[in-house]
């Protein structure tokens, strides 16, 4: 809706300190029905709408992080409940788009993911060993990424359980490819089809004599 995305952009502009006091606000006095129905639920349809045309920009991220400022108030409402302020349930996180992403769509937010958490960890080993500022611009610039997969409440189990396979699928591709270094050939050929990326990629290998 237009005027949600003008609300995420008000946000946006607004002190942190003032988003706190905002969201303050929400906690302790936005009753159930309003939460759900009025923030969290057309939330989610603009993240849906930015995940249909892959818009992971600032504005997804922004959108993002308002969902986790949701989650953390509802997370809240679970210890402290009162009547009309109940908390509502976790699956009224879920991306509906994550859940109908196609494998290849998740294999590239997964790799996506996979190195920036490797950034973050590089730079906060460096860090700590060296007591400064880390000094490669370009592998900050990695860590600092948006990546949809550090929002994991967005993700419903279904969506969660393709994330695992296609994790699994990843690990096992890394492993053939590995052993395929050890080959008389100094060249490995693979022919697969750019929408069945994984799927192809996999057969041809099982095929391969050890």
């Amino acid at each position: 809706p237009k005027e949600y995305e003008l609300l995420v952009m008000a946000l946006k502009r607004l002190p942190k300190r003032s988003r706190d006091i905002i969201f303050s606000w929400i906690k302790h006095d936005v009753p159930t029905d309003i939460f759900h129905n009025n923030l969290v639920k057309p939330l989610l349809t603009l993240l849906d709408t930015h995940l249909d045309y892959h818009r992971f920009d600032e504005s997804c991220e922004f959108v993002c992080r308002l969902l986790f400022y949701c989650h953390k108030i509802n997370q809240a409402r679970r210890k402290v409940s009162r009547i009309g302020f109940e908390p509502i349930k976790h699956t009224d996180f879920y991306s509906q788009k994550l859940a109908s992403f196609r494998d290849e769509d998740l294999s590239r937010l997964f790799e996506r993911w996979r190195k920036t958490r490797a950034a973050r960890k590089t730079i906060q080993e460096s860090q700590r060993a060296f007591n400064k500022p880390f000094p490669d611009t370009s592998l900050l610039q990695t860590a600092n990424a948006f990546t949809i997969f550090d929002y994991p409440f967005l993700l419903s189990a279904d969506a969660k359980r393709k994330v695992l396979q296609v994790e699994d699928q990843q690990s096992m591709l890394r492993n053939l490819l590995f052993s395929q270094l050890f080959r008389n050939s100094p060249y490995f050929v693979l022919e697969v089809r750019r929408e069945f990326l994984i799927e192809d990629t996999v057969a041809k290998l099982a095929q391969i004599d050890p």
